[in-house]
């Protein structure tokens, strides 16, 4: 089953952020080799960006995402729509972290967990090209027991309204993430959907 969950992230501009013509967005696992019901945390940070639009994918027949959660700057501000995640944040995306991800490991197997850029700007509200890196994990059967169905509940609502668009491979779960620079008084905004199709 191949599922879409879209975030909409907001975050507040540094007065003084530097303007620069090149970008990076980086995932980076807590851990590349476990087992079926682990936890696997992926940190997405991102450097010389006012604002992106990109989507996270990743095999959903090998991990199950659980939730995103702010950097340690924000707070989560809403949770009273199951479809919609509020986070508030005063930071930018001059080397800062975006949020960080929490999956499950549901089955033995090896996914990449890729970043596609959609749009992304500088300070000045310039295109820039963003380079991007992978993360890979490496599930191993666990031994002891059966996969679970679902070890860990989801943090946002199943729909079947919504397809998933993933421009690399077509046939992967997707992430989605929107953020748009804001003046420096913003707040930051992160909306969760999931869809399964």
């Amino acid at each position: 089953m191949k599922k879409a969950i879209s975030f909409v992230v907001a975050m507040a501009l540094a007065a003084a952020m530097c303007v620069v013509s090149a970008a990076d967005v980086t995932l980076s696992a807590d851990a590349t080799d476990v087992k079926v019901g682990d936890t696997v945390t992926v940190t997405v940070t991102a450097d010389g960006l006012a604002s992106i639009d990109f989507a996270v994918d990743y095999d959903d027949a090998v991990l199950e995402f659980v939730k995103a959660t702010a950097d340690s700057s924000a707070t989560i501000a809403d949770t009273s729509n199951p479809d919609k995640i509020l986070i508030v944040s005063g930071a930018d995306y001059a080397d800062a972290t975006i949020c960080t991800l929490e999956f499950t490991a549901i089955a033995a197997g090896e996914t990449d967990i890729n970043v596609v850029v959609n749009d992304s700007t500088n300070a000045a509200a310039e295109s820039v090209d963003v380079t991007t890196s992978a993360a890979t994990v490496t599930v191993a059967a666990d031994e002891t027991s059966s996969a679970p169905e679902s070890s860990v509940e989801s943090s946002v609502e199943e729909s079947s309204t919504e397809e998933p668009s993933n421009p690399s491979t077509g046939d992967s779960s997707v992430v989605g993430f929107a953020a748009l620079a804001l003046a420096a008084a913003a707040a930051t905004v992160v909306v969760a959907k999931k869809s399964v199709k």
